[in-house]
């Protein structure tokens, strides 16, 4: 257990953390993980293999309390072999240990309180890193966090919670648990592994709107950003970056581009201005960061349907309103105006009954095209309504 807690709190054995992130369609994205490092002698052997291969529990990212959200693990090392990734309750098991082991830490270490905690004390810190719903481990750990003044152990909760490795592993654990792998023959060499995942788009674009009257404010965004007025804004959490290097990578779906691009952590901010089709984020000692969020906005790329429905819109527009000013003239005298007019229903329904873009493009046009689709029913309805009036 300490030496866990000790790889978690000091990931400088991980050369190189890249992370890359993929939209699939319009309700999941593709979590890719490549974490590069050198493991020897940070741990001891927990078992030993058939063939005599000591085997190391090595702890390589953390991930979030959202079981239903992850699907389509895949998990290989440099050699495409794949590994076994352990379940979610072994995780937790080892969250709760490790985060048992560091209170014990910072407590023997302090001149005040007890050298450990009690068994009460321990079993509220087994139960924030066991609980599986991170909401409500967020409400255990405010027990902690924050103790009453009756609280028997109140003293030792102050000392735990003023103690900053402390704080932010419990937070931490409190919304995530510790993926800890078994690997097989560490050796001396460097060794790289992959995780591979699918995650929710909807857990990943959590609102972050805040304030007084955010649900009008969240419902304003939405509308605009159902018609194309308003980018698509994706927020990307990164509960453990730990390492010498940490990179992250995001592509824009095809048919839309990245407008504006942010890496946040606790002390600064990266920014990458668009438009650009590709996004790339370098951050140099990462083991002192611990954690990102990443925001982008996306936007329809310029041209394709969007200029069309533009221009298909303005000539109905325009055919329309020349129609109602010349109404009279029109009626009076034999023409083709409403079976010129029948042309645009046609070119509308063809243009916005085509194929081909991505999933998500294809959402954030749907009310784009149901207006262009009004359009051309306008224009239907003005053929139809000239050609009643001709004939009476």
């Amino acid at each position: 257990r300490g030496p866990l807690m000790i790889a978690c709190l000091t990931p400088s054995w991980v050369m190189r953390r890249k992370e890359s992130v993929v939209v699939i369609n319009d309700t999941t994205l593709r979590r890719q993980l490549s974490v590069d490092f050198e493991f020897a002698d940070v741990t001891e052997a927990v078992a030993t293999t058939s063939d005599g291969k000591a085997v190391h529990c090595v702890p390589l990212l953390l991930l979030r309390k959202a079981p239903a959200a992850f699907t389509g693990f895949d998990f290989f090392d440099e050699g495409g072999r794949s590994l076994p990734l352990p379940l979610r309750v072994e995780n937790a098991k080892v969250s709760a240990a490790t985060l048992e082991r560091l209170a014990v830490r910072v407590l023997s270490a302090s001149p005040k309180g007890s050298t450990r905690p009690s068994p009460e004390l321990t079993r509220q810190l087994r139960d924030v890193a066991l609980e599986p719903d991170g909401d409500l481990a967020e409400d255990l750990l405010e027990k902690i966090s924050d103790p009453t003044e009756r609280d028997p152990d109140g003293l030792d909760k102050r000392i735990l919670w003023a103690d900053e490795d402390f704080r932010w592993l419990a937070e931490s654990l409190a919304a995530s648990s510790i993926v800890v792998v078994p690997i097989s023959d560490l050796g001396g060499s460097r060794r790289i592994v992959k995780l591979s995942y699918d995650e929710t788009l909807s857990v990943a674009r959590r609102d972050w709107t805040i304030g007084r009257f955010r649900r009008l404010r969240r419902l304003r965004q939405r509308v605009l950003e159902s018609v194309g007025w308003r980018g698509y804004v994706l927020y990307v959490a990164s509960p453990f970056i730990g390492g010498r290097t940490y990179h992250f990578e995001l592509s824009a779906p095809e048919g839309m581009i990245i407008t504006d691009g942010l890496l946040v952590d606790a002390e600064t901010v990266q920014h990458e201005i668009g438009p650009r089709s590709r996004v790339h984020f370098y951050v140099r000692d990462a083991e002192s960061k611990r954690q990102v969020l990443s925001v982008f906005q996306f936007r329809i790329r310029a041209g394709g349907f969007v200029a069309g429905a533009w221009v298909t819109t303005m000539i109905i527009a325009v055919a329309l309103t020349a129609c109602w000013h010349w109404a009279d003239h029109l009626t009076a005298t034999s023409n083709s105006a409403p079976a010129a007019l029948l042309l645009f229903p046609g070119i509308v329904a063809a243009y916005v009954g085509r194929v081909g873009d991505h999933p998500l493009t294809g959402r954030l046009l749907a009310n784009a095209r149901r207006l262009l689709f009004l359009a051309g029913a306008l224009a239907y309805i003005g053929a139809g309504r000239l050609a009643v009036i001709s004939k009476e």
